[in-house]
């Protein structure tokens, strides 16, 4: 049986970062009492800091969405809400 890829879940990520995502939202949580952490954040946005950066495979009906062509692209997703 084929795991079903068309929908992934967020909360199946185990860790704070891999060669295609960057969890800044474990990073963040990771860090809450780290004052180095929170004196030189990643980002000046606050939002950004707590946000998923992923290195996305493009799907056969996302393409047209570029000017040039392209396989991957960079998917940012912000949390709607702090709970996990």
């Amino acid at each position: 049986m084929s795991a079903d890829r068309s929908v992934r879940r967020l909360s199946a990520l185990a860790s704070a970062s891999s060669s295609r995502v960057l969890n800044l939202v474990a990073i963040a949580e990771a860090n809450a009492d780290n004052d180095g952490h929170q004196r030189s954040p990643l980002f000046l946005s606050p939002i950004f800091n707590h946000s998923l950066i992923l290195k996305h495979r493009l799907r056969a009906d996302e393409v047209d969405l570029f000017a040039a062509r392209r396989a991957i692209a960079t998917k940012i997703i912000i949390p709607l809400s702090a709970a996990t």
